[in-house]
């Protein structure tokens, strides 16, 4: 059985992970082009993401490596705290998600952000 369940969560935690980075790259763009005048949204969307992102690993790692169930429940509370910041992001990108994209890449690209951020929480 925990081989069964370690095989079904690594999978999920690298999705995690990938999701966290492309919201964490489709945010570290915004803060690269509003350089001096970066909001505080983006700066919140950019450090949750890249927190949940480095989150995702590790946990990916202790899955496969420590065979410890003394750090099931240290793991879960903080899935739990990064299932609340995803959501907060997804909170945040709202009002990417009502434009309408005529050709912009870059708005469809923050639409993405925010449907794989609520997939992600």
């Amino acid at each position: 059985m925990p081989l069964l369940n370690r095989g079904l969560s690594l999978p999920l935690r690298l999705l995690a992970a990938l999701i966290a980075l492309y919201v964490l790259g489709a945010s570290a763009y915004h803060v690269h082009q509003r350089r001096p005048a970066i909001s505080s949204t983006l700066y919140a969307v950019t450090v949750i993401s890249g927190v949940g992102a480095i989150w995702a690993l590790l946990s990916a790692m202790v899955i496969c490596c420590i065979k410890r169930p003394s750090l099931l429940l240290p793991t879960a509370l903080l899935d739990l705290a990064f299932m609340g910041g995803f959501v907060a992001i997804a909170v945040l990108l709202r009002h990417d998600a009502r434009t309408t994209c005529h050709d912009s890449e870059i708005c469809k690209v923050d639409k993405t952000a925010f449907a794989v951020s609520v997939a992600n929480a």
